[in-house]
């Protein structure tokens, strides 16, 4: 078993997010210009001979939506016996602060009370490359967050450590993140910042980090040592990325996916079953599936 998570039995949402796989970059990037935002209930049962249901609420953007990994995560967890229901605020490119503006945010915390509750930002923020939306993250999660999450006694919090773009990111800050490596190094930093800051702000939550941007390092630090090209389209790291080199393809998104898995359950993602995927493309076969677990179970375990 891993160091992290609990056992909870839950239910599970039918989730109508964008999967964009095939899609070009153009397009892509269009769709994270487009703000979309989703608050979905559960519509669904899995399992059966359930007792009270897992309550998870999501707070993000578009790394959470591409792909519908909440329904890879609801259909990881339907292995596991586990019942799942989900509500949502996800919109495009919005980070914490902003979310903090937002009544739906206020709604969706004030809800009911959360065995999870998933917090992720922008993804470029957590590095500071700006200084003033990290100082407005941090200022929120104060304010607004740590007053509204749930406390050890009830429900855990998870931060939702994404990963670096795939080539750094020249656009937003080519001198603070000129690389994959740097950027996933400062926003791995970032998280735990946030973590220090919540848990400082108020001492009886329980919060984990979701080392998903680990995961990510270990499969291109695994393409260097084997002499592969970690940027060649055709390695497992390109693989994780969509094409416009930040967002996740669906191999990215289940390796996410599974990290959260090992994380809700306290099981390691190598239990899971290769078959259970009926949502699954071609690319994600049995062999690509097993690996990625293995990345997620060493990510944990770090």
């Amino acid at each position: 078993p891993l160091r992290r998570g609990a056992h909870f039995v839950s239910r599970s949402p039918v989730l109508l997010a964008p999967s964009c796989l095939h899609r070009s970059a153009r397009t892509w990037q269009a769709v994270v210009r487009k703000r979309h935002r989703m608050e979905l209930s559960s519509a669904q049962t899995l399992g059966e001979d359930l007792n009270l249901p897992l309550q998870l609420a999501w707070i993000g953007n578009s790394f959470v939506f591409f792909n519908n990994m909440p329904r890879m995560l609801a259909t990881m967890l339907k292995h596991h016996h586990t019942n799942l229901r989900q509500k949502h605020v996800l919109v495009g490119g919005q980070g914490l602060h902003g979310h903090s503006h937002d009544a739906n945010v206020t709604k969706l915390l004030g809800q009911q009370d959360w065995n999870f509750v998933i917090l992720q930002d922008q993804s470029s923020v957590p590095g500071g490359a700006d200084i003033e939306k990290f100082a407005e993250s941090v200022a929120c999660l104060r304010t607004f967050y740590a007053p509204r999450l749930p406390r050890a006694d009830s429900g855990k919090v998870i931060l939702y450590s994404s990963w670096g773009h795939k080539t750094g990111s020249p656009v937003l800050d080519s001198k603070a993140y000129p690389s994959f490596e740097t950027m996933n190094a400062k926003i791995s930093e970032g998280y735990v910042e946030y973590k220090k800051v919540l848990e400082d702000t108020c001492p009886s939550l329980d919060v984990i980090i979701a080392p998903i941007g680990d995961a990510f390092l270990l499969v291109y630090q695994a393409q260097v040592a084997a002499a592969c090209d970690p940027d060649d389209q055709d390695s497992l790291f390109c693989r994780l990325y969509a094409p416009d080199c930040f967002h996740p393809s669906q191999l990215g998104s289940y390796l996410a996916a599974c990290v959260f898995y090992g994380i809700i359950t306290g099981n390691s993602p190598c239990t899971l079953d290769l078959a259970d995927t009926p949502w699954a493309e071609e690319a994600l076969n049995a062999e690509t599936k097993r690996t990625l677990q293995q990345f997620a179970h060493s990510a944990l375990n770090q």
